[in-house]
């Protein structure tokens, strides 16, 4: 599985602006076949800080998603709505709590 994380901070005066934007794409994303994960955070500390945790099948599934219209009309809505650069990073998921429990039941 592959995991990318997002963290992406508002511009002042911005942050509800850019929070409905980013809720916008999980009525599309929920139907992309492979996204096993796909969550939006907010930092408690820092207002407007945002933070996507999303997982996928597989890197075909991470292509097939960040080709998509609507992700790109997001990114392009998000110039004027953004302080800093996107900060993403892809892992590889090793373990996990319910991989585990999964596990103990068998």
């Amino acid at each position: 599985m592959i995991v990318l994380t997002a963290v992406i901070q508002a511009k002042p005066g911005k942050e509800q602006e850019l929070k409905n934007l980013l809720m916008s794409l999980f009525p599309m994303v929920s139907q992309e076949v492979g996204v096993i994960e796909y969550k939006l955070h907010s930092a408690q500390s820092v207002p407007g800080k945002f933070f996507f945790y999303e997982k996928y099948r597989d890197q075909q599934t991470l292509d097939q998603h960040s080709n998509t219209p609507y992700l790109q009309d997001v990114f392009s809505k998000m110039d004027g709505l953004i302080s800093e650069k996107l900060q993403v990073e892809l892992f590889e998921e090793v373990v996990s709590i319910a991989e585990l429990r999964e596990n103990d039941l068998s």
